[in-house]
């Protein structure tokens, strides 16, 4: 903001606003512009920005919980050692890295498919809480590392595309403020959706772990 001259195309006032030096005026803008896009959005039900930015934050908490708790769940729930289970969260991770670019050309030519890559986390979820009753340690182990791989394929299909289902609701002027707005969703779930899930996990053990993800 401070030392980037932006074209004259995309500056706002009367003859154009010197962004360079000018900070407050560069906050009043962006304040004016974000309020600008949330009453739009509220005024258009089409664009539902509002609840995809929910839709956002909830699948982030969800995710979140997991990825803070996991390791301890392996070792507390499943009597899975810590570096086995901080072992076996790396699959969601190596998945999400294997088929974010698939993940990507999918959105591009089929539509974004969040709505199917939530559901087959869920389904996926759902099946982790199955599995401890009817598999021994060392089966579950390896049962834990496809479907965690399978999360990851799942989660591309969900993070990789959400960014632009949010910028695609804007016009290019305001690409930046739906692109703060996404992230003020994702990070606001990364800072609550641990103390939450911890909240449960305190409450009701840490059986609750999935249920909270899934919920979520």
């Amino acid at each position: 903001m401070l030392f980037v001259d932006e074209p004259e195309e995309f500056k706002t006032g009367s003859g154009g606003v010197k962004l360079r030096g000018e900070l407050s005026k560069v906050l009043r803008m962006s304040f004016a512009d974000l309020k600008s896009s949330l009453s739009e959005a509220y005024r258009d039900p089409d664009k539902s920005l509002l609840f995809m930015l929910l839709s956002i934050f909830l699948w982030f908490v969800g995710y979140n919980a997991i990825e803070t708790f996991f390791t301890s769940y392996a070792k507390w729930h499943l009597g899975i050692g810590e570096a086995t289970g901080a072992f076996l969260l790396g699959f969601i991770a190596l998945g999400f890295l294997v088929f974010s670019i698939p993940a990507g050309f999918i959105g591009a030519q089929l539509g974004r498919r969040m709505s199917l890559g939530l559901l087959a986390i869920i389904a996926l979820i759902l099946a982790l809480m199955y599995l401890p009753s009817v598999l021994s340690t060392a089966v579950l182990v390896t049962a834990i590392q496809v479907v965690f791989l399978a999360i990851g394929f799942s989660w591309a299909l969900v993070n990789v595309n959400s960014l632009p289902t949010v910028v695609d609701m804007t016009s290019r002027e305001k690409l930046g403020t739906f692109t703060g707005l996404y992230y003020f969703a994702s990070q606001t779930a990364a800072i609550t959706g641990p103390p939450l899930a911890g909240f449960f996990i305190d409450v009701a053990g840490y059986g609750s772990l999935f249920p909270f993800s899934v919920y979520s």
